[in-house]
C-alpha cells in the first residue's frame, strides 16, 4: 500500500471519529430526532441540485435511505443521548461488520475466509470485554441502541451490494433527500419542545 493511501485511509479515520465528538455536542442542544432531520437535510442540498438520482429504481433509494439513514442514525442518535460517550459509541458501531458478515452469509452465499472468521472472534471478544464493563461511559439502554443501529448498517449494506455497480456519492445524496422529510415529521410529532422558537434560536 503507497504511503498516500495510508494516510488517506487515517484521514478517513479521523474524520469519522470527529463525526461523533460533533454529534454529542449536538446532542446537547437538539433533541436526537430534529439533530438528525437536519444532518441529512444538509447532506441532500444543495448536493441533489448538482447530482444526478442513481440509476436503480427510486424505490430502491427510498428503502435504502431509511435503512441506512433514517434508522440507523436515529438509533444511535438516541444511544448516544442516552448515555453513550462520543469514543465508545464510534467502537461499538462498528460492531455492523458482524451484521454485515452474517446476512452476507445467509442472503448472498458468500463464505468468509479463514482470517475473516479469525478477525471477527478477535473483535467480538474485545467489544464482548467492553459490555462486560459497562461504567460510566454508556447506559444498557445506550447499547442497546447503538448495536441496533449497528444492525441497521449492517441491512444497509446488504441493501447496498444487491443495487450493484452504482454512483455511491448518488446514492449518499439521494439516500439523504428521502431520509430528512420523515424524520423532521417525527420530531415534530415527538419532540415539540424543542421547536420552540427562543430555543432554536439560541443555537451555538
Amino acid at each position: 500500500m503507497h504511503l498516500q493511501h495510508i494516510a488517506l485511509a487515517i484521514v478517513v479515520a479521523v474524520i469519522w471519529g470527529f463525526n461523533f465528538v460533533m454529534i454529542k455536542a449536538g446532542l446537547d442542544e437538539l433533541p436526537p430526532v430534529l439533530l438528525c432531520a437536519l444532518r441529512f437535510f444538509f447532506t441532500a442540498f444543495p448536493a441533489i441540485f448538482f447530482v444526478r438520482p442513481p440509476a436503480v429504481a427510486f424505490r430502491q433509494v427510498i428503502a435504502f435511505g431509511f435503512v441506512m439513514f433514517a434508522l440507523q442514525f436515529t438509533l444511535l442518535f438516541f444511544g448516544m443521548a442516552a448515555g453513550a460517550t462520543a469514543g465508545l459509541a464510534s467502537l461499538l458501531l462498528q460492531v455492523q461488520v458482524f451484521f454485515t458478515m452474517l446476512l452476507a452469509v445467509l442472503f448472498l452465499d458468500e463464505k468468509p475466509s479463514g482470517w475473516q472468521i479469525t478477525g471477527t472472534i478477535v473483535s467480538f471478544s474485545g467489544i464482548a470485554l467492553v459490555a462486560a464493563n459497562i461504567g460510566e461511559d454508556i447506559s444498557v439502554l445506550g447499547m442497546v441502541l447503538i448495536i441496533a443501529a449497528a444492525a441497521s448498517w449492517g441491512i444497509g449494506n446488504l441493501m447496498s451490494k444487491r443495487l450493484g455497480q452504482i454512483n455511491m456519492l448518488a446514492l449518499v445524496a439521494w439516500g439523504s433527500f428521502v431520509a430528512w422529510p420523515p424524520l423532521l415529521l417525527l420530531s415534530f410529532v415527538t419532540e415539540q419542545s424543542a421547536w420552540n422558537l427562543e430555543n432554536l434560536s439560541g443555537l451555538s
